[in-house]
């Protein structure tokens, strides 16, 4: 016999041996672990015996598993739930945020400021064109002129259209106290325009000062106006606006939203409007648990681009600007870019145009944009509205006559060590096994392998 034959039938004989004694160490465990049934397939069974357990244990582990993918299912994707709560004097309820575009509040002097420190070719076009981009917002994108002669850089439209806004003097009393209108009325940058924002915590992220300095950190924000029913009826006044104006209500954490009709107030007219309020807030549990686990966003749990916060409208604001990106390359002034995002420019803003329903939409655009619902919010209704002449200018007075008699609260009901339980009472059942079994079956293919192996 040949050198090679002999080592063949060497290696042949040494697996042969390695196979027979991983048999018998298997069978070995088997016969001695805490796992019922498995010791039913060794040797000393009829084969119709061996065959019944067999198929037995894998009816078993079939439904262990399809048990067990139910429960892990239902820990990560649906652990919530959403209580209601009826204790009205143990809460406080936020007075609605109120967001105020002034119209026709162009400054006279400052355009002919603007206008004087230029040489344009033609300065008719240039006025014009200024009045056309001061006036402009997401829902008017088609009024914008063309500035043929590239008078005003793209990156110049928010610091001009700001330079020619009247310096809106108004004063603002909430719940029978004056309170200092710099610190309450936010100037902002929205997608209605240059707007004055009160009682938001989102209003500072919007900002010209914010935009300017460049930051993209989570600040601590404008203090909200919180009500309580002892305390009687809760509003907010804001008079001496000098010019007509629309008004958008909606959350303190949140933003104006677009695709809703403002209410108008005239010039020299009062509006009065009082909301019913419905909350949802959440325990300290479900802020410990994943966005998927809980389906809502907490404001500071952004995942955004161009916004270091998060709400659903800012949401949807970033799905515009990714729209806007994608049909004509660049974005409008009145959103936040980055460094390599083009500004659109008077064309690039009348291409928008010709797409603008399905930019406020967001509807028909073969592009999803899907926002989560944010975990702590109040909705308002209104209850009550009433408008009349006013002799000190625009004026508005909102606010809750009725407070809330309930309110929604999300908590967990499906906790980790609840799925523990379950998938152990599972295992159990169909295998009658336990923790220690597990550990059993790492001990034995792990450590103790090591070592029998090591000792032959």
């Amino acid at each position: 016999m040949s050198h090679l034959a002999r080592k063949n039938k060497l290696v042949s004989s040494n697996w042969a041996h390695y196979c027979y004694w991983g048999y018998n160490y298997i069978k070995e465990f088997c016969s001695k672990s805490s796992i019922h049934c498995l010791n039913y397939l060794l040797n000393g069974r009829h084969a119709i015996e061996k065959v019944f357990w067999a198929v037995v244990i894998l009816l078993c582990f079939s439904y262990s598993w399809y048990f067990n993918t139910l429960s892990v299912n239902r820990y990560f994707t649906n652990p919530v739930v959403i209580s209601i709560e009826r204790d009205q004097f143990s809460w406080t309820t936020s007075l609605p945020a109120v967001t105020i575009c002034p119209l026709e509040n162009i400054d006279e002097q400052q355009l002919e400021l603007v206008l004087a420190s230029r040489t344009p070719k033609n300065v008719t076009k240039l006025r014009e064109f200024l009045l056309s981009l001061f006036y402009a917002n997401l829902s008017s994108l088609e009024t914008v002129l063309e500035d043929a002669d590239g008078e005003i850089q793209p990156e110049e439209y928010i610091s001009t259209i700001l330079n020619l806004q009247k310096k809106t003097i108004a004063e603002v009393i909430a719940s029978g106290q004056w309170l200092d209108p710099k610190k309450w009325l936010n100037q902002v940058i929205t997608e209605a325009g240059i707007c004055y924002c009160f009682n938001s915590h989102l209003a500072v992220y919007f900002s010209p000062k914010y935009w300017k300095a460049n930051e993209r950190e989570i600040m601590p924000g404008t203090p909200i106006l919180d009500l309580h029913p002892l305390d009687g009826e809760g509003f907010a006044h804001i008079a001496n606006i000098t010019t007509s104006f629309n008004v958008y209500f909606h959350g303190p954490h949140e933003v104006l939203d677009v695709r809703r009709r403002p209410m108008f107030v005239a010039k020299d007219r009062l509006l009065q409007v009082y909301f019913k309020a419905l909350s949802i807030i959440n325990s300290d549990d479900t802020k410990a648990l994943t966005v998927r686990q809980r389906k809502c966003r907490f404001y500071h749990e952004s995942n955004l681009s161009h916004f270091p916060v998060y709400s659903y409208m800012i949401c949807r604001m970033e799905c515009r600007i990714q729209l806007s990106l994608q049909l004509c390359g660049c974005v409008p002034h009145f959103y936040r870019n980055q460094k390599f995002e083009k500004i659109c420019d008077s064309a690039g803003l009348r291409c928008l145009s010709q797409t603008q329903d399905q930019l406020i939409s967001l509807e028909a655009i073969g592009q999803p944009c899907y926002c989560e619902a944010n975990c702590e919010e109040v909705n308002y209704i209104p209850d009550d509205i009433d408008t009349r002449a006013w002799f000190l200018g625009s004026n508005l007075q909102y606010g809750l006559r009725k407070f809330p008699e309930m309110r929604f609260k999300r908590d967990v009901i499906f906790r980790f060590s609840d799925l523990l339980v379950s998938m152990g009472g599972v295992i159990g059942l169909f295998h009658g096994a336990s923790a220690l079994s597990f550990i059993e079956l790492l001990y034995y293919y792990t450590l103790r392998l090591f070592w029998t192996v090591y000792n032959k």
